[in-house]
């Protein structure tokens, strides 16, 4: 019919071919690279630093949030404390972090 257009297949035999003309089909590399994650694994280990720093309360619920992936319910039902006290510490603690983080967050910093 006047007007279709025609359908464009990747091969599954070769993805990397295109269906038109069977050259190479080039795909971005989304992969970290080693700069990339010698910068992530610095910052991570940076982070585990500070906080350690934190007071055991904080420490507990934000390593239980981000680490563990846990809900505030979990975390509540973990702890057993009522879900106003998780948020409570959950957003003391990420204050407190980012204030001992503040050397690396403002100016002159590595993440400025």
């Amino acid at each position: 019919a006047k007007g279709r257009r025609r359908a464009r297949f990747v091969s599954m035999e070769n993805p990397r071919l295109n269906d038109e003309d069977e050259r190479p089909r080039e795909f971005a590399d989304s992969s970290p690279s080693a700069m990339d994650r010698a910068a992530g694994s610095e910052m991570l280990e940076i982070l585990k630093s500070r906080m350690s720093e934190l007071a055991e309360d904080y420490r507990t619920v934000l390593v239980l949030r981000y680490f563990e992936d846990m809900t505030y319910e979990e975390i509540g039902e973990s702890l057993d404390l009522p879900l106003g006290t998780v948020k409570s510490r959950i957003n003391r603690g990420r204050k407190e972090l980012r204030r001992l983080m503040g050397d690396m967050l403002g100016e002159g910093g590595m993440l400025s």
